[in-house]
């Protein structure tokens, strides 16, 4: 009998490291629980403050394809006024020379 309660013992105390281990295992585990909550709330506020940044970016670029399109048709406006103020003094020195 004397065999038979010490193996209950040895069976009873290993129980109990095992049990002791997994409180450990378990506070590691709400701990790194946390941890992920936060990363989470984290990830979340990033995702949002980028697609912010994308839509700040996307009317940036807009704003600036629009002013190279202003741009453009300034640029072609002088040209033409450029094109009539040289037919202009064509004619004033044609008139000039006859």
């Amino acid at each position: 009998m004397a065999l038979s309660e010490e193996l209950l013992q040895v069976i009873a105390d290993r129980l109990e490291s095992v049990d002791t281990r997994l409180e450990s295992v378990d506070t590691r585990l709400e701990a790194i629980a946390e941890v992920q909550k936060v990363n989470t709330q984290y990830l979340g506020t990033i995702s949002e403050k980028l697609t912010s940044l994308e839509l700040k970016v996307d009317t940036r670029f807009d704003q600036i394809a629009q002013s190279f399109e202003d741009l453009k048709e300034i640029t072609r406006m002088q040209g033409n006024h450029i094109d009539r103020l040289m037919s202009i003094t064509e004619t004033l020195i044609q008139q000039r020379v006859a």
